[in-house]
């Protein structure tokens, strides 16, 4: 008999993907993360020398079925623009 996955399990697995790619571009990864009143699924951050630390929130969204809704873009867009202008991160993805 073959084991079904929950939500979470799979949210939690592509979360875990996402923040591979970050780390194999030199980035720190930090997963559910509290930035103020907002919890981040990932927040990575890369220091560049010369430059700055950039750090950036990610919202790592998995769906089988339809797509993203207009509702929790929206939600993640003040969230980033929020933290953005408290000087919390550089941007948000």
């Amino acid at each position: 008999m073959r084991e079904t996955a929950t939500a979470a399990q799979v949210g939690s697995a592509f979360e875990g993907r996402v923040a591979a790619y970050y780390e194999a571009l030199g980035f720190k990864i930090d997963r559910n993360v509290q930035l103020g009143q907002h919890q981040i699924d990932l927040l990575v951050t890369k220091y560049i020398a010369g430059a700055s630390v950039l750090s950036y929130i990610v919202e790592a969204k998995f769906r089988t079925k339809g797509s993203v809704g207009i509702q929790e873009m929206t939600d993640f867009i003040n969230v980033a623009r929020d933290l953005i202008a408290e000087g919390e991160v550089s941007g948000g993805v």
